[in-house]
């Protein structure tokens, strides 16, 4: 299909990305203009027309677009409801990529004289995609580009960042720009001011329904809700800021590339950029919390990558002997020295501020070919070419800024200002959830505390193997044996509350949510009280793929991952425990035993005789946190899903049962 992977691990490979094909064609090429190397680029030709091939055959429609499904774009985070942030069939972002690797094969291609008809083919696709994106995806009301196309082809009218690729994907010597110069002006401008902050760009317009302004904020929310619907992601400072220089926001990136370098410098793990920063600081707090990874590449990468191709503004095309440069300084930088790769070599560079004036030095070792250059600065609309030689070579320029005409009001742009929040605004999604949230103190049963038994089962050992009797754990060592074997059930009367014991084989804490006190079993309690009348049900729900018999029907089942949530048979929410810090965990791996207590409101009929079912099997909280749900089983155990299955999709989830009554 000539889809790259999301992962790679020693037990799977996994697919859930479309764009990584895509930047990984665009890195390549740019790798190239870098370095030279056009063996590598032999070498990688099958795989550039390998990954071409299987989009237009099989991703693409009668539009030239890139289809994909809801979570694979980098907005990814999925629950148990399918993805917080649906951004399924055509995002815009992808199609920058894609229009950028289709101009890219055709340059391979041409290098290739047996491929030349591949090169018109993908030179013609590129066109048409290049004026269906335009018709379809340009939002004229607003002045900028819509965040996706929704499988029945109307544009989705969220505010988010990932327009902005569309002025930087394309941004590389030798490639057709995909928006008119104006048109890239109006995103960029729109971008900044409607979804940037000083210190960084929300992933979703601050007066959206859906915006989260904090990561962990239980129990309003679990943490993948928040993740790409509102949080600043570091990374997308880089597109931002290469716009805001592209169009002379020279304050406006200054302070947003200041303020990364702020938290780099002094904040969290020093030399590090984390993954992400909340929208606005809580109450109390005079900074914005830093949450996700401590250190993430792509962020770091981003803020050198602003330094080099956007401050500097170095571009290389070594293939022809090339480099072009358009330096921006931001503001109060007054002297810049560094050293910039090409080919297998380098240039020392510096640039020193003298009054008005700014000196240019280069000085080459990179080979005994000599470079072609290109000089500009944003006061002048021709570059100033020269020669350079790439064996020692030397050149000074000293630039004199010519003075400035004057413009009138109605022509000048104005500096464009950044997004504010106001930090007394409501925010739709931190209401009541329309359940009652139990506190900590009041379900917590620590060992040792009980009360008169009112329900006993106990289960055989070794029996979590599936309906078929072939279930297998996920392959993690995570996922310690027996965590999905029930030993025995309890439940205890303790006055004004019912008691729950749930004693396992074995229970693991590998250590990812301590509050819990465990993970990565899940369990449902299906109960049938008489004194409760409502309608019974039988699908267990949660992703299990399970119903019970007629005979063990319920109209009350509890969830218990991380955290348990009380539901009726319609799966509706009456009550939920989030546990949100350590101290009053539900799990207690010595023990090997998970406890809580509930309202005996919830289960007023409760006795002896009560049909109850316990099922048990995987939790798969998608990586955010949160209850989960029962994790999948396919015919193939991998790293992260169960095997033994008799078909990969639509597979019973449950390794173990008990049946009480």
């Amino acid at each position: 299909y000539g889809r790259i992977p999301n992962r790679i691990t020693n037990r799977e490979v996994i697919y859930n990305t479309t764009d990584g094909t895509w930047w990984f064609m665009r890195e390549l090429y740019e790798y190239v203009l870098y370095s030279g190397d056009t063996l590598l680029a032999k070498e990688m030709w099958p795989v550039v027309k390998r990954a071409l091939h299987g989009a237009i055959k099989y991703r693409t429609d009668d539009l030239e677009f890139l289809i994909h499904e809801d979570a694979d774009t980098w907005m990814d985070a999925k629950g148990a409801e399918g993805a917080w942030s649906p951004r399924g069939n055509r995002a815009v972002e992808i199609q920058a990529l894609w229009y950028t690797a289709l101009q890219i094969g055709v340059k391979f291609a041409e290098q290739n004289p047996g491929d030349l008809l591949l090169a018109q083919t993908w030179k013609k696709k590129a066109k048409q995609l290049k004026a269906n994106f335009e018709n379809f995806f340009w939002n004229e009301k607003s002045e900028c580009l819509y965040d996706h196309l929704n499988a029945d082809g109307q544009p989705d009218t969220l505010l988010r960042p990932n327009q902005i690729f569309a002025v930087t994907v394309p941004n590389l010597p030798g490639i057709l720009p995909l928006l008119s110069l104006e048109k890239q002006r109006l995103v960029a401008k729109k971008v900044t001011q409607d979804l940037t902050l000083e210190h960084g760009v929300l992933s979703l317009s601050a007066a959206d329904n859906n915006f989260h302004p904090w990561h962990h904020y239980p129990p309003y929310y679990v943490p993948d809700a928040a993740y790409h619907n509102g949080l600043i992601w570091t990374w997308l400072a880089g597109p931002v800021i290469s716009a805001q220089l592209k169009f002379g926001q020279v304050a406006a990136a200054t302070k947003l590339y200041g303020n990364e370098a702020k938290q780099i410098l002094r904040e969290d793990a020093i030399g590090n950029f984390s993954e992400l920063m909340e929208a606005l600081p809580r109450t109390g707090e005079t900074e914005a919390r830093i949450s996700g990874t401590v250190s993430q590449a792509w962020s770091l990468a981003e803020f050198q990558r602003n330094f080099y191709q956007d401050i500097i503004g170095y571009q290389p095309d070594a293939l022809n002997n090339k480099i072009f440069l358009h330096p921006v300084p931001l503001k109060n930088m007054h002297t810049i020295s560094c050293r910039l790769p090409y080919k297998k070599g380098y240039l020392d560079f510096s640039l020193e501020k003298e009054g008005k004036a700014t000196k240019v030095k280069l000085h080459a070792f990179a080979g005994q070919d000599t470079i072609l250059g290109y000089l500009r600065f944003k006061d002048k609309s021709q570059s100033l070419k020269f020669h350079l030689t790439g064996e020692g070579g030397t050149w000074e320029y000293m630039h004199v800024p010519m003075p400035a005409p004057e413009i009138s009001m109605e022509k000048k742009e104005k500096t464009w200002t950044f997004a504010k929040i106001n930090p007394e605004q409501k925010f739709p999604v931190i209401t009541e959830p329309g359940y009652q949230i139990l506190q900590a103190k009041n379900i917590f049963m620590p060992p040792g505390q009980s009360g008169n038994t009112v329900i006993f089962g106990r289960d055989d050992k070794n029996d979590d193997i599936g309906f078929n009797k072939h279930f297998r754990y996920p392959l993690n060592p995570a996922f310690a044996k027996g965590i999905f074997d029930i030993a025995s059930f309890t439940i205890y009367d303790m006055g004004a509350d019912w008691g729950f014991r749930l004693q396992m084989q074995n229970l693991a804490d590998p250590g990812w949510h301590a509050e819990y006190g465990f993970q990565l079993s899940f369990l449902a309690i299906a109960i049938a009280d008489a004194q409760i009348e409502e309608a019974l049900g039988r699908d267990v729900g949660r992703g299990s793929n399970y119903t019970l018999s007629p005979s063990r029907a319920f109209n009350r089942i509890i969830y218990v991952g991380g955290g348990f949530e009380i539901c009726d048979a319609q799966k509706n929410r009456l009550a939920a425990y989030l546990p949100y810090k350590q101290g009053y965990p539900i799990g207690f791996v010595e023990q090997k035993q998970i406890r809580f207590k509930i309202p005996k409101t919830y289960l007023p009929g409760l006795s002896s005789q009560s049909i109850i079912t316990l099922l048990a099997g995987g939790q798969d909280d998608h990586g955010g946190a949160g209850i989960g749900e029962f994790r999948e089983v396919r015919k193939k155990a991998g790293e992260w899903h169960g095997g033994g299955a008799d078909r990969d999709e639509g597979s019973s989830r449950i390794y173990d049962v008990l049946e009480i009554n």
